[in-house]
């Protein structure tokens, strides 16, 4: 047999050919190596014959990779003992190495990688360097349904989702490996299932009701959700005094608030770029925030499976430069436990006060970046700097590669940090926006 890293329990039945009807037994176990006892049980208590026995040893008794024999003998109610040799010798190895990770490989869905599509099955192979492991346990997307699977000769063992499980957005499976001690180890495997997503830009120009059209014509319409979220003077009117009917939205900030604006499904896609730049995408929006508290507050954002994949707006302190309150932001979550990455202004967030913000994810550089451009408060002269976009933070991005499936969001991240201020001409490009395009659209270009 081989023991594991849990303790060790023998067992013996105990029987005795004389007149009487109790009796008891005594466990030894011996390194058979050096032939050195390890250990002696006590005699049980009398019980009546036959009966089956067992005692424990800590695991802490055990080396590792030792070969151990082990034997009983038996007493019965008059004090007449058998010998340990007259016992036949039982033994044990002690395995107290866990198996090594299980390896997961799939060629439709490569790790960390975007892969496949929708509804397209992938196959996913287990394996382990242990060369003792037995079986497999595997679960789809943390749902807490465990299913175990023998591993074959080779060691190997393969999973085969349904279709239905290969939906738009990140995935994991998280397998543990058995040996044939019960040691065991796992890892998580994750990928996302490639679609296609789209550009929009909203001019919110529509001064009322619940819908803001695509101006880029490709049929993204936002439905404006709840009663919190209302129809303002966009900056281009309330600033320069220009386009009479630039529009805008205003929030509360309220939380929790079930209003905001949302789209039918996912946009960015991270797709390869079809006119031949670099992959990644581009987010930006005129905001205007109506107060400077210490929160962080989400003016454009995608859902993803347990968080939003983006989220542009502004921070909470903690995140900020040179002690500021809060300072704007262009934020990309990891997936599951690995930690967000934030790219934060230095320009500090004065209330009343529009800004264009934009943020930029570069994939194949895989690097993210914040650009802010002064716009200005309404009844004041604008600033020098308006309408020149400044670059004020770029940062490594260093997780896995995710794309949310969800929607796209104005007004709040994902189900929290609801915006409290005015949003305009926001958009979403899967693309990374060049200075000149930035630019432009700061200045007001409405193409």
């Amino acid at each position: 047999m081989l023991a594991s890293l849990d303790d060790v329990r023998l067992t013996g039945v105990g029987r005795d050919p004389d007149a009487g009807d109790r009796v008891q037994v005594r466990f030894t176990l011996v390194n058979a190596s050096t032939g050195s006892r390890v250990w002696e049980s006590d005699w049980t208590a009398l019980r009546p014959k036959p009966y089956t026995f067992s005692r424990t040893i800590d695991r802490s008794r055990l080396s590792n990779e030792a070969i151990y024999r082990w034997r009983y003998k038996t007493r019965d109610a008059a004090g007449r003992s058998t010998l340990y040799s007259e016992a036949p010798a039982c033994y044990l190895e002690v395995d107290g190495r866990r198996p090594a990770d299980p390896v997961i490989t799939s060629a439709q869905y490569p790790e960390d990688q975007i892969g496949g599509g929708v509804g397209q099955p992938g196959t996913f192979t287990f394996s382990s360097r242990s060369t003792d492991v037995v079986a497999y346990e595997y679960e789809l997307d943390h749902d807490e349904t465990f299913v175990r699977v023998d591993a074959g000769s080779d060691g190997k063992a393969s999973l085969t989702p349904p279709a239905g499980f290969f939906t738009a957005g990140s995935h994991s499976i998280t397998v543990w490996a058995f040996d044939n001690a019960r040691g065991v180890s796992n890892t998580t495997y994750r990928f996302s299932v490639r679609f296609s997503g789209g550009d929009a830009y909203w001019h919110l120009d529509e001064g009322g009701g619940t819908v803001a059209a695509d101006a880029s014509g490709q049929g993204h319409d936002l439905t404006v959700l709840g009663p919190d979220v209302t129809w303002g003077v966009g900056p281009m009117q309330s600033v320069f005094a220009q386009r009479t009917d630039d529009a805008a939205l205003r929030f509360t900030g309220v939380q929790p608030s079930r209003s905001f604006v949302s789209t039918d499904g996912p946009l960015v896609d991270l797709n390869p770029d079809p006119d031949g730049g670099p992959r990644g995408f581009t987010v930006s929006a005129f905001l205007l925030a109506e107060s400077g508290d210490s929160q962080h507050r989400v003016a454009l954002s995608q859902d993803g499976r347990r968080s939003a994949m983006f989220e542009l707006g502004r921070q909470e302190s903690r995140y900020c430069a040179n002690g500021m309150t809060t300072c704007w932001s262009f934020t990309m979550d990891g997936v599951d436990d690995e930690p967000p990455h934030h790219a934060v202004s230095d320009r500090p967030v004065v209330p009343g006060e529009w800004v264009h913000l934009t943020g930029r994810y570069n994939a194949d550089q895989k690097v993210l970046d914040l650009h802010v451009c002064p716009i200005g408060t309404p009844g004041q002269a604008p600033p020098a700097d308006y309408g020149v976009p400044v670059l004020e933070d770029t940062t490594p991005y260093v997780g896995t590669e995710w794309v949310g499936a969800g929607p796209t969001r104005l007004g709040r991240g994902y189900y929290a940090n609801y915006w409290d201020g005015m949003i305009d001409d926001a958009r979403v490009y899967n693309k990374v926006l060049d200075m000149p395009r930035l630019r432009a659209i700061c200045g007001g270009d409405l193409t």
